[in-house]
């Protein structure tokens, strides 16, 4: 072939080719990055959503590249694993912590440990959080929201059954046997419910772990050879159990309804049906869905049993589905960043903590004024949220002074393993402890713990 022909094809081929690389770096930076951000408020909750969007108009505004895109599902439970299996996951999706574990092994969720070092999330991570985001030495999963369990306290019923300080402090019960003499108390002043204890969705069993921890109940125990053994059937849960039964039975301090969920207490609490519950704080639901006054909401430390107060420890956690790219998982961080849900400190993080505040402010929902539970432990972080929280404060301290002391409290994880399974198994022996006033809470004890061993764990790989 000619010299000069084979110049001038490879100088066309060059050609071509940086006409080509030019082109494609200039459609990889126009191309945007997509993400599903699971639980996005539906449109009914309108102070949200109002928020919500700003999130999004500020993530457009510094993040022109990044597609925000809302879904609104919200996943429960025990629809979990059947959506990741089919993979209907949003890149950012919300579950409990109880969940991750099976998200995790199952491949459901994407490994962040890197993303989370490098954008110094595991550093400033609240110590009790880290167990409970990480899963064999590794982080799948970023806190949502963390709670310990207190006693939720109607002012009104309280103060009807004179059970109200000088300083405004409601008498809070020291004692779960105190607990029963202040139910006993109100429903003699008011006609109603003194107290209500969940039965059903897995929310009795739930909030029974806490109150067998107070009585020395142990659930399970892993052995040398790793396999998990289910430790509760004990004269200690034996008390525990009869607790619950003698509060219906002995009592009668319990609502006529044995089959209460977390929903229905909510509904009784607002209406003045029911004066106490054990529950996460501040419970923004009894104001946005039942339009309960704010200011006779108020929350004690969690009572004593024999071996102690034990406060259970949970909450919700962001996890990034596995099919991500890395594009969408930096876009994901980036988002988290905007909307406070990070240790970072920004103008738009302080912005948006601002705008959560005031709608809360708007719907009349209660501000504490410090953080219930600390997710981010680096000072500039929860500096930050106080002075803001003190600014938009909209609840007397005495409210939640005795909850916020957590003095004398012992805060514990939920179970480590098969931790609804166990829920629903106690829900059971809950439910039938409350309909039949000669049920034998020994027997039931040992079959729950023979029923939790036999299908539950034996199964665990």
């Amino acid at each position: 072939m000619n010299t000069k022909k084979i110049i001038s094809s490879m100088l066309c081929v060059a050609i071509m080719s940086m006409s080509m690389l030019i082109s494609g770096c200039q459609n990889g930076s126009d191309e945007k990055v997509s993400i599903v951000i699971g639980n996005w408020p539906s449109e009914t909750d309108v102070a949200t959503v109002k928020y919500y969007n700003e999130y999004k108009r500020m993530m457009n505004e510094k993040y022109p590249d990044i597609e925000i895109v809302p879904d609104t599902t919200q996943i429960s439970t025990k629809e979990f694993a059947a959506m990741a299996s089919s993979g209907q996951l949003p890149n950012l999706f919300v579950s409990s912590y109880t969940e991750l574990p099976l998200a995790a092994q199952s491949g459901f969720a994407l490994d962040i440990t890197d993303y989370c070092k490098e954008y110094q999330y595991t550093t400033n991570l609240n110590p009790l959080l880290v167990d409970k985001v990480s899963y064999d030495e590794r982080v799948y999963g970023i806190p949502s929201t963390a709670y310990s369990l207190g006693l939720a306290c109607n002012r009104k019923m309280f103060e009807t059954a004179g059970l109200v300080n000088e300083d405004g402090s409601l008498q809070y019960p020291a004692t779960y046997d105190e607990l029963a003499q202040t139910a006993v108390k109100i429903k003699d002043a008011t006609g109603q419910a003194g107290f209500s204890f969940p039965t059903m969705n897995n929310q009795g069993g739930w909030i029974f772990t806490s109150l067998a921890w107070s009585y020395g109940v142990d659930f399970m125990e892993q052995d040398s050879d790793g396999k998990w053994q289910a430790t509760f059937d004990s004269p200690e849960c034996v008390e525990a159990l009869q607790y619950i039964k003698d509060l219906k039975w002995k009592y009668d301090v319990l609502p006529d309804n044995s089959f209460v969920d977390v929903t229905e207490q909510r509904k009784l609490f607002a209406s003045d049906q029911a004066a106490m519950y054990l529950m996460h704080v501040p419970e923004r639901m009894l104001v946005k869905t039942y339009s309960m006054d704010k200011d006779d909401i108020c929350f004690g430390r969690v009572p004593a049993g024999p071996e102690g107060r034990y406060s259970l420890m949970g909450g919700n956690v962001y996890m990034i589905s596995p099919n991500s790219t890395p594009e969408q998982v930096d876009a994901v961080f980036k988002w988290l960043d905007i909307i406070g849900e990070s240790p970072n400190v920004s103008d738009y993080m302080k912005e948006n903590l601002r705008l959560e505040f005031e709608a809360d402010n708007n719907e009349n929902v209660p501000v504490m004024k410090t953080v219930p539970f600390s997710i981010w432990i680096n000072d500039e972080r929860m500096q930050l949220e106080n002075e803001l929280r003190s600014e938009y404060a909209n609840v007397p301290d005495v409210n939640f002074s005795d909850y916020s002391s957590f003095e004398d409290v012992i805060i514990q994880e939920e179970e480590p393993v098969a931790t609804q399974e166990l829920y629903s198994i106690l829900d059971a022996g809950i439910q039938e402890v409350l309909t039949d006033e000669n049920a034998d809470c020994e027997a039931i004890v040992n079959r729950m713990a023979n029923d939790f061993q036999v299908n539950h764990l034996d199964k665990l790989s």
